[in-house]
């Protein structure tokens, strides 16, 4: 099993936490997922 698979989980549950609360702040959410794209690509 790749490594990849855990950061992968990691990078999903990060995903969903960020939908939530980027029901709250749509820009700001839309943003983060930017990041968080970016950074999950990156592990």
């Amino acid at each position: 099993m790749p490594p990849e698979r855990t950061d992968n989980n990691s990078c999903k549950l990060l995903y969903v936490i960020y939908v939530v609360q980027g029901s709250l702040r749509e820009t700001l959410h839309k943003a983060s997922l930017t990041a968080l794209h970016a950074i999950c690509r990156k592990i």
